[in-house]
């Protein structure tokens, strides 16, 4: 396998394909993250900072490039919930959109549910924000092949969920469904404590 145009010609860090190749029996998933501890500044709690010692992605330009959101660990205290929820995903390259959903009671204990909604698999035709990641195709996937080695690798939610309805007329057998396809975190509102996550990126 050898890697495009954004990689030099150099050729890829391993010889066969798979998922989590060279990860098993390992306690180094993707790379080394600097996260913020929240002293100085509570409010940051959890956020990542740096990703393997950079502050940005070098594939994407504008806002595509930046590291932003938490690893899933932590998030910060008292989040508001008109602003969203960033989940960092270095295996994509970027960080996915959690949005306010609705207010939940989960084992007696009151919480603000997130979902990832279109904004992450829309092709920068609804959201202007998109549009510096390479997509395509139409709605319905996130194309992650330039920081994947210029492997063709995209990725959607369960039976094309929420994707343009191109997706599911061309194949047999997919019924997208929000009760089981839905990607979501409940929050603790007061501790930003998650008190559950529903995941499929």
């Amino acid at each position: 396998l050898s890697i495009g145009k954004n990689y030099g010609g150099a050729k890829t860090p391993f010889e066969t394909m798979g998922f989590f190749v060279k990860r098993n029996a390992t306690d180094k998933l993707s790379g080394n993250y600097t996260v913020h501890t929240g002293i100085g500044d509570i409010f940051k709690l959890g956020q990542v900072q740096k990703f393997n010692n950079k502050t940005e992605f070098p594939f994407y330009e504008g806002e595509c490039k930046k590291i932003k959101g938490s690893a899933g660990e932590f998030f910060p205290p008292q989040h508001s919930i008109n602003e969203s929820l960033f989940l960092f995903t270095p295996d994509m390259c970027r960080s996915l959109a959690y949005d306010y959903e609705k207010d939940i009671v989960h084992n007696e204990i009151r919480g603000n549910r997130y979902a990832a909604g279109l904004r992450n698999i829309d092709n920068g035709t609804l959201y202007d924000e998109n549009k510096c990641y390479p997509s395509g195709m139409p709605s319905g996937v996130m194309n992650i092949s330039i920081c994947n080695y210029g492997q063709p690798m995209f990725i959607s939610y369960p039976h094309f969920y929420l994707a343009d309805p191109s997706y599911v007329e061309a194949l047999e057998g997919l019924m997208p469904n929000k009760e089981k396809h839905e990607s979501y975190m409940t929050l603790e509102p007061k501790l930003g404590i998650t008190l559950e996550v529903k995941t499929f990126l």
